[in-house]
């Protein structure tokens, strides 16, 4: 095959430049004047709006999310189907007390396509890769104070068109992580500022966008739901896309369903997930309108032990004891029926509070009786209203924390839980100075 036959003519590139600029704009918001679809891929497969329980691959989509990842962590993300694409990457995660980093790449393919065109008279055909796209991203995240966390991403991507012509672009990402409370997380974030190369003389705008999302915790023992909305701008394609997510999660194993507005391709989500132990998988199916459904995963691993909570704390808030309720007379609180005899648990016993770097570890004694027993671990920072902080009923007689606050006393204590679900008074509490 000789070099003329080799490349197809500039105007059939242009045009396909054209085409994939529109392509992903399209299937954003119908119209749009943005391209690059890589920048609007990279993201786990959990819905936008219920980002922020601990993930590595949320990070993606906000750096400022690294205040929610507790351990060091491997994310792997891949998405099958849409439009013959396939879109995979691998994220590392490394958390600290007050600062955390991330860092690296994803891959896009957009599928194949036909080239066809005249030369000397005669019809040449070949097939090529649409547009193959790589992207080196690096985060760094940083508590401001308590309860807030910022954070940034820069990202550059290589982009080869038609396996003839190739681009490259420079963009950030900066992101905000707010919890007024334990379970009330507040983000926003600005996507994908920077500047493209030109394809031949096509300028391929970069999809610029900002993102404001909250999300809330329910948690009624085994179950936790968590609603969430957003709102995304698209100052490129000048579109508004909000949302509005929604998850259920009982003990290991969730679900969880999202709706997107303004959008004429993925605007509907379903998802389960599973996270057992140190292992998370969540699987997303995303029904297409006109194209094909697309498939996508996210699996993290997270290195050391289970942290005991994430920062968006799935704890329920406590509640004040409520005030005894006084009879009348003392003849009526003679006649009052007594309350049936409840069974208690017997307590466990703490038997060493110990601290290593930003971590306490508790361990304790089995209570005198005949088992099985699983624990729950109470923390705060006085001795008044202590919240559980693992997630998971504890089989083991240890515990270590996530990573802590320096410079900070802590209370901790135990309950035993039996078998028939009833749950012991916490033991006394026991307090260490985290230096």
């Amino acid at each position: 095959m000789t070099e003329m036959t080799r490349k197809p003519n500039n105007l059939i590139v242009f045009l396909l430049v054209l085409y994939l600029a529109g392509f992903a704009g399209w299937a954003q918001a119908g119209a749009g004047k943005s391209g690059w679809p890589i920048f609007q891929k990279v993201r786990g497969a959990r819905f936008s709006s219920l980002a922020g329980i601990g993930q590595a691959a949320d990070v993606l989509g906000n750096p400022a999310l690294l205040g929610a990842v507790s351990q060091t962590s491997l994310a792997m993300i891949s998405e099958l189907g849409f439009a013959e694409d396939k879109f995979g990457g691998l994220l590392l995660a490394v958390p600290w007390p007050e600062d955390a980093l991330a860092g690296g790449f994803v891959y896009y393919d957009a599928g194949p396509i036909e080239l066809n065109w005249i030369e000397d008279g005669t019809l040449q055909t070949e097939t090529v890769l649409a547009d193959r796209e790589v992207i080196a991203l690096g985060s760094y995240g940083r508590r401001l104070a308590g309860n807030l966390w910022t954070g940034a991403t820069l990202k550059f991507v290589q982009s080869e068109l038609a396996e003839r012509e190739s681009a490259w672009a420079v963009a950030a990402d900066a992101g905000a992580m707010w919890k007024p409370e334990a379970a009330w997380l507040v983000l926003a974030a600005v996507q994908n500022l920077g500047w493209s190369a030109k394809y031949l003389e096509a300028e391929i705008p970069l999809p610029g966008s900002v993102y404001l999302g909250s999300s809330y915790v329910f948690r009624l023992q085994d179950w936790q739901v968590l609603p969430g909305v957003g709102l995304a701008y698209n100052w490129v394609d000048e579109t508004w896309f909000p949302e509005a997510g929604l998850e259920v999660r009982y003990k290991i194993a969730s679900v969880n369903a999202g709706y997107r507005l303004n959008q004429e391709e993925a605007y509907l989500h379903f998802g389960a997930g599973l996270c057992w132990q140190n292992i998370e998988i969540n699987y997303a199916y995303i029904p297409g309108m006109f194209l094909n459904a697309s498939h996508r995963m996210s699996i993290a691993y997270r290195f050391g032990e289970p942290p005991a909570a994430p920062v968006l704390s799935l704890a329920p808030a406590v509640q004040p004891a409520a005030l005894p309720v006084r009879t009348q007379t003392a003849k009526a609180e003679k006649t009052a029926p007594k309350p049936a005899p409840v069974r208690e648990t017997p307590l466990p016993r703490i038997v060493s509070l110990k601290s290593k770097g930003a971590r306490i570890t508790v361990a304790w004694k089995p209570p005198q009786a005949e088992g099985p027993f699983t624990y729950n671990v109470y923390m705060s920072t006085s001795k008044t209203q202590p919240q559980k902080i693992n997630v998971q009923p504890i089989t083991k007689l240890s515990f270590s924390t996530k990573i802590l606050r320096r410079k900070q006393t802590y209370y901790l204590s135990v309950t035993a839980v039996a078998g028939n679900g009833v749950e012991s008074v916490k033991t006394k509490a026991q307090r260490i100075y985290l230096k």
